[in-house]
C-alpha cells in the first residue's frame, strides 16, 4: 500500500471515529436531559401525598369531547351481536373498559401545582412532569395517566406523615426575671446586622431587655403620668407593642388610650413621644417599614370599637412626629396631630366600623398593600383591606368569630383559630375554608402559626396545650401539654398575652459573654 493510500485510509478512520464520538456525546447529552426531566418529575411526584392528590383532583375537568369513532365501533358491535343471536351464536361479554374522563392542559396543571405548593416553587417541576406524561404532545394529560405513573415509579407514599413524625420535646420552662409574675403581652425580637436581643413586655408595663440566651441585660417601667413622676398608674395596662426596625424605635399601646414611643437604639430605651387622648382604646398594633425608594412607613392599630386607624409617617428617617425638646419626652394630644406643625411628619386615616366588635389582631401582608384584621364578629370575622383602596375587601365569616390568624402570602394561605376549638385553613381568595382541624379537647384556640419549611400548623389552646398538624395531609401529629409552675391559688384564672407562639429569630448571633453583646448595642 502506498503512502498516499495509507494516509487517505487514516483520514477516513479518524473521520469515522470523530463522527462516532459526536454521536456518542449527543446520545449522552440526550440521556442526561432525560435524566434531568425524570429527576425533576420524580421530585414533584414524591410531594404528592393523598391530601395533595385530593386537591389536584378537584382541578381536573371532565372530558366533553365526543369520540365519534368509538361510538361507531360500539354501534357496529351491537348490530353484529344482534345478528349472531338470531342464528344462535352468542359472543362472550367484553369487560367494560374504563374511560378517561378527567383531563387538564399544561397551563392549568402548572397553575394548580403553584396554588397547592406555593407561587412558582415547583413551576419547572410541573412543566417537566407534564412533558413526561404527554409523550405525544397532545396538549392534555389525563388523571389516569398521572395515577398510573405514580404507581409505576412508586412515588406515592405508603406511610403517612404521622408514622414518620419525630415527636418534639418540651424544654425547660424559663421565668422572666423582670415581670414579677405578670402576664407577658408580647415578646419582640430586635434583629440588627451585628446584634440581637429580646424585648419582653408585661401587662403591667414592665419592660425587660434580654440576650439571645434569655439573660436579663436591662429593665425599666413605663409611666404615663404627664407630670413626669416615675410611678405606676392603677387600672392601666399594656395592650400591645411593636418594633420599628427601620428607625429602631419601640411603640407601646395602653388601656388609657395612649401611645408611647421609645428610642431603642441602645440597651437603655429612652421615651421620646407620648400621644394621649385617643378616642378609643388601641388593642393591637402593626407596622410596615419604609421601602428602599425612601417612601414613608405606616402604623395601623385596631380599637375596642372595631375601627382601624392608619398613621403614615412621611419622614420616618428624620422624625416620626414633631419634636419640641430632644432632651425630654414630648407630650401631645391626639387631636393635635392632624394640624401643623405635625402635618409634614404624619398623616392619619381612620376606617370606621371595620368590625362590629373589638379588633383582636391586625397585620400587614404583601409588602404593606393589604391590611388584615380579625374580631369575634360573626359577620366579618376576618377582613382583608387594600390600603390604596383600588380593590374590594375580602371578608371571611366564622360563627363565633376569629381570635387569631396567620397569613402565608407565598402559599396564599390563611389559618384562623377561634373559640370553638377549630383551626380553619383558607385560601386567601375563597370565602369558605377548604379544611378544618379540630382540637381533641375542643379548647379555645389562642394563637396559631404556620412553619412553612416544616409543613406544619401549630395551635396553642387555653388549656396550655400545643397541637401540631401536617399542613398537607391535615392529620394531627402531636399534642404537647405544657407544665407551668402555677401558684396554686384557688379560683385564680390563667391569663394569656396577645401572642402566645413566638418563633425563633431568622438570624441568631452567638457571643462569648454579656459584655460582648452590650458592646454590640452601644
Amino acid at each position: 500500500m502506498s503512502i498516499k493510500s495509507q494516509k487517505s485510509l487514516n483520514d477516513e478512520c479518524s473521520e469515522i471515529i470523530e463522527k462516532s464520538y459526536s454521536v456518542r456525546s449527543a446520545s449522552e447529552e440526550s440521556l442526561s436531559c432525560e435524566d434531568e426531566v425524570e429527576g425533576l418529575a420524580r421530585e414533584l411526584m414524591r410531594k404528592m401525598t393523598p391530601a395533595v392528590l385530593s386537591k389536584l383532583r378537584r382541578v381536573f375537568r371532565k372530558n366533553k369531547d365526543k369520540n365519534h369513532s368509538r361510538d361507531i365501533d360500539r354501534k357496529v358491535e351491537e348490530v353484529m351481536k344482534a345478528a349472531a343471536a338470531e342464528e344462535g351464536i352468542q359472543f362472550a361479554t367484553s369487560a367494560p373498559q374504563p374511560e378517561d374522563t378527567l383531563w387538564l392542559d399544561e397551563n392549568g396543571f402548572v397553575s394548580a401545582i403553584d396554588t397547592i405548593f406555593g407561587h412558582h416553587k415547583y413551576n419547572t417541576h410541573a412543566h417537566k412532569l407534564f412533558q413526561l406524561l404527554d409523550a405525544f404532545n397532545t396538549g392534555k394529560i389525563w388523571w389516569r395517566q398521572l395515577i398510573n405513573r405514580l404507581v409505576m415509579v412508586g412515588a406515592k407514599k405508603t406511610s403517612s406523615r404521622a408514622e414518620v413524625w419525630k415527636p418534639a420535646k418540651e424544654k425547660q420552662t424559663r421565668r422572666m426575671e423582670h415581670c414579677k409574675r405578670e402576664t407577658i403581652v408580647k415578646l419582640i425580637s430586635v434583629e440588627r446586622e451585628d446584634s440581637f436581643c429580646y424585648v419582653s413586655v408585661s401587662r403591667g408595663g414592665r419592660i425587660g431587655v434580654y440576650s439571645g440566651h434569655l439573660q436579663l441585660m436591662n429593665s425599666y417601667e413605663v409611666f404615663y403620668h404627664r407630670t413626669g413622676v416615675r410611678r405606676r398608674i392603677k387600672n392601666c395596662w399594656i395592650t400591645d407593642a411593636v418594633y420599628l426596625n427601620d428607625v429602631q424605635s419601640l411603640i407601646l399601646s395602653a388601656s388609657d388610650r395612649s401611645l408611647m414611643v421609645y428610642d431603642a437604639t441602645t440597651l437603655t430605651h429612652t421615651p421620646v413621644y407620648c400621644i394621649t387622648g385617643i378616642p378609643n382604646i388601641p388593642t393591637c398594633l402593626a407596622y410596615t417599614s419604609s421601602s428602599a425608594m425612601g417612601d414613608g412607613s405606616e402604623l395601623v392599630f385596631g380599637t375596642e370599637r372595631g375601627d382601624l386607624t392608619r398613621i403614615q409617617f412621611l419622614q420616618p428617617r428624620v422624625s416620626l412626629f414633631y419634636c419640641k425638646t430632644p432632651e425630654n419626652i414630648n407630650y401631645y394630644f391626639w387631636m393635635e396631630l392632624p394640624s401643623p406643625p405635625h402635618t409634614p411628619y404624619c398623616s392619619i386615616t381612620t376606617w370606621r366600623r371595620v368590625h362590629s366588635r373589638s379588633v383582636r389582631r391586625v397585620t400587614y401582608t404583601r409588602n404593606g398593600d393589604i391590611v388584615m384584621s380579625c374580631s369575634h364578629d360573626s359577620s366579618v370575622s376576618v377582613r382583608a383591606r387594600h390600603v390604596p383602596g383600588k380593590l374590594d375587601d375580602y371578608t371571611f365569616k366564622v360563627q363565633r368569630g376569629v381570635t387569631c390568624f396567620h397569613v402565608v402570602s407565598s402559599l396564599h394561605l390563611l389559618v384562623t383559630g377561634s373559640c370553638d376549638g377549630i383551626v380553619r385553613l383558607w385560601e386567601t381568595t375563597q370565602s369558605t375554608p377548604y379544611s378544618t382541624l379540630a382540637t381533641p379537647t375542643a379548647a379555645a384556640v389562642l394563637d396559631v402559626a404556620v412553619v412553612a419549611s416544616e409543613e406544619i400548623v401549630l395551635a396553642y389552646c387555653n388549656n396550655c396545650t400545643i397541637h401540631i398538624w401536617d399542613m398537607y395531609e391535615e392529620c394531627l401529629l402531636q399534642s404537647i401539654k405544657l407544665k407551668y409552675p402555677f401558684l396554686g391559688v384557688l379560683g385564680k384564672k390563667v391569663e394569656f398575652g396577645a401572642f402566645c407562639i413566638h418563633p425563633d429569630p431568622s438570624v441568631f448571633y452567638e457571643y462569648d459573654d454579656i459584655s460582648t453583646e452590650s458592646k454590640a448595642f452601644s
